[in-house]
């Protein structure tokens, strides 16, 4: 076990700390200490500098002088690239230099090689290893935090584009009637019920295991294959009104030979 001096505050040694191997052995890794070096410079660094493209130029709505006749070169605004006080045509844009947590963690643990009691490291002014253990716990809250509201949001933005009536709900398990939401009867629908080859309307977030399982637990039936079509959003139209119709998916399933389903025996078109 590796022994490093801990500084006061004034910066003079007050006494040893045992370093855990398994925290602070880790082998050392000059490219990442060669990342979190460009990390610290890149840090410093604001990230602010942008320009304007085109379309966040104002003014230019016009040509500056007609197609033909004129003599000079065709153009169709002022604010074009060329000009002076147009927009740019690949515009500078603010962004972050800060490097990722998983690269900042691989360098904190490699900077603390095997030889850190005899001076070696980063001076001996590690955290004691309840301090490093309380920073790794609340790490892990954050990003577990983190984790649950991108599921929250995705399961909500699913929820309003499918416009699924039936959803369970978020991280809940779907039961056989919420994935098979309700036969389809039609022409083509019934025609392929004479070959075993049944339509639904399934739920929109639902895949082939999970609507062969639901068929035969509903239908006590032995499913040989699933194919699942997307309908998609149908635009509409009310006079000036525009819209959209929203999608939903639908499963045609064929089942083995000699099983049926009851519920489209005898159906009226």
């Amino acid at each position: 076990m590796a022994n490093a001096p801990q500084l006061d505050v004034s910066g003079k040694k007050a006494k040893d700390v045992s370093l855990d191997d398994a925290v602070f052995a880790a082998e050392v890794k000059p490219h990442l200490v060669h990342e979190a070096v460009r990390s610290e410079l890149n840090a410093q660094r604001a990230g602010t500098s942008a320009t304007k493209s085109r379309g966040l130029v104002s003014g230019g709505r016009a040509k500056p002088w007609r197609q033909k006749g004129s003599g000079r070169a065709r153009q169709g605004t002022i604010r074009a690239p060329q000009f002076e006080g147009g927009g740019h045509a690949f515009a500078k844009e603010t962004r972050t230099y800060v490097a990722v947590d998983e690269t900042r963690q691989k360098v904190r643990r490699s900077f603390w090689p095997p030889d850190a009691d005899r001076g070696g490291g980063n001076g001996g002014r590690g955290k004691p290893r309840q301090e490093l253990s309380k920073f790794a716990e609340g790490r892990r809250r954050r990003a577990e935090r983190a984790r649950r509201r991108r599921r929250r949001l995705g399961a909500l933005a699913a929820r309003q584009r499918d416009g699924a009536a039936r959803d369970p709900g978020e991280g809940a398990v779907m039961d056989a009637s919420q994935i098979v939401l309700a036969p389809i009867v039609s022409e083509k629908s019934y025609e392929g019920s004479t070959r075993g080859t049944y339509t639904f309307r399934v739920h929109p977030d639902a895949h082939k295991t999970q609507i062969r399982q639901a068929v035969a637990e509903l239908f006590e039936v032995k499913v040989r294959r699933v194919n699942v079509i997307k309908v998609q959003a149908k635009p509409k139209r009310r006079g000036m009104l525009r819209g959209s119709r929203p999608g939903w998916k639908k499963a045609v399933v064929q089942l083995r030979a000699g099983d049926t389903i009851e519920i489209f025996e005898g159906a009226q078109l």
